[in-house]
């Protein structure tokens, strides 16, 4: 008898362990992660054009060329700074840097490594037939803005990511279309085949580079 009661006891007392931990899971936010790494280049700079890749280096330097020391395509020049976090405020939500500006995590994140595509909760002006929203795998869903006359389109930016809650790799792209415009995305490319090829126009040039950063958390 006294055996068993001493059983009950222990199991209740696991059970109670248990819950305990999960309750902890449940309370161990925010969760900061810190940039532990420069930015890792996947490849070097591509070139396309509608008729396919552009593979000499000389054309490739010549187009990317930017007398202002852009940094756009030498983010692995960039040292490591632990003012570059992303903050978990809980399973769903987010902070990248600026703290005032939150994300929605919208993928299912389930599996260890699973893939995070977090959603902006603010949205900004986007052209869905511009060559900057088209290149981006993941789009966000547009928003028609304005009247019958005057139609515009709104977006939420979105930040994509590889890993888990505890230590996440950010993807970075960098992008030149033509010899103007040039941004930064946290996002992925689509994939540059023949079908996205075709909706190019024969002055379009696009440069690309991939990186990925870690952050971890402490």
């Amino acid at each position: 008898m006294k055996n068993t009661i001493i059983k009950i006891f222990l199991l209740f007392a696991l059970c109670g362990s248990i819950l305990s931990c999960k309750k902890g899971e449940k309370g161990s936010y925010p969760k900061t992660l810190y940039q532990t790494s420069k930015f890792i280049k996947k490849y070097d700079i591509r070139l396309y054009t509608k008729n396919g890749e552009i593979t000499e280096a000389n054309t490739i330097e010549k187009f990317t060329y930017d007398p202002w020391g852009d940094v756009v395509f030498t983010l692995e020049n960039i040292p490591i700074s632990e003012n570059n976090t992303i903050t978990f405020l809980s399973k769903n939500s987010m902070q990248f840097r600026n703290r005032n500006l939150t994300y929605d995590l919208v993928s299912d994140v389930s599996n260890p490594n699973s893939e995070f595509v977090f959603f902006s909760q603010s949205e900004n002006n986007i052209d869905p037939e511009h060559l900057y929203y088209k290149i981006l795998k993941f789009k966000s869903p547009l928003i028609a803005i304005g009247s019958d006359r005057i139609v515009g389109y709104n977006a939420k930016e979105i930040l994509v990511a590889n890993g888990s809650y505890s230590e996440l790799n950010l993807s970075v792209l960098c992008l030149q279309i033509g010899h103007h415009y040039k941004r930064i995305h946290f996002n992925q490319p689509v994939v540059f085949d023949a079908t996205f090829l075709e909706q190019l126009q024969t002055t379009d040039t696009i440069a690309v580079k991939e990186y990925i950063v870690n952050y971890k958390a402490k």
